[in-house]
């Protein structure tokens, strides 16, 4: 038994992960923000970024009752405590960004999910795990199917259930508020991000 431990921990470590969060709306009102972006984060420990999310959980004043970290209500030094930590490890960011006033398309979910999954598939990644936006099954079916059709394993899940969303959650914020608003502090010190338009 400890054998086959070993060996299905080895494979996991092998292969490289994703987790994907979204920022912004997928609107084109006037009241909608400009950019919708996707943010993948991948590691190729698949247990890293929870463990980093549960420790700087920790750190936390106000925990309140959704025992998550969530980019946008935290405190700058946990921001900081969490870029710190982020930035000790060999964590690769990549964002697809649909800017809403140069091109209109019918569902802008999945039209830039899409080119995520054709980057995946780009960089050998075969395990996805998506924040579930949408609470339909036939919507979240057609997602699944796919990432089927470019041979990727998707996992649709929530950032309670699996931390390391809450990361995916924290460099998708830093990225959206830079592209968005403008706004650089965070979004600087966080290395290795590369953004497709």
């Amino acid at each position: 038994m400890r054998t086959l431990c070993g060996v299905w921990y080895y494979v996991l470590m092998k292969n490289k992960y994703i987790y994907i969060d979204e920022s912004g709306d997928t609107g084109y009102t006037k009241k909608s923000t400009r950019y919708f972006i996707l943010t993948g984060v991948i590691v190729e420990d698949c247990f890293v970024l929870s463990r980093i999310a549960k420790e700087i959980y920790k750190h936390k004043n106000n925990k309140g009752k959704s025992n998550m970290l969530h980019a946008h209500g935290e405190e700058n030094k946990i921001k900081y405590k969490l870029i710190k930590r982020l930035r000790e490890f060999n964590i690769k960011c990549i964002v697809f960004v649909l800017d809403k006033k140069t091109l209109f398309v019918k569902d802008s979910y999945i039209h830039v999910l899409e080119k995520l999954a054709i980057q995946c598939k780009q960089e050998s990644i075969v395990n996805v795990v998506l924040a579930r936006m949408d609470t339909r099954n036939k919507y979240n079916k057609r997602i699944v199917d796919m990432f089927k059709f470019y041979g990727l394993n998707l996992i649709l899940s929530t950032p309670t259930r699996e931390k390391s969303l809450q990361i995916a959650d924290f460099y998708s914020w830093c990225v959206f508020t830079n592209i968005e608003h403008g706004f650089d502090e965070y979004f600087l010190l966080l290395p290795n991000i590369v953004i497709f338009r």
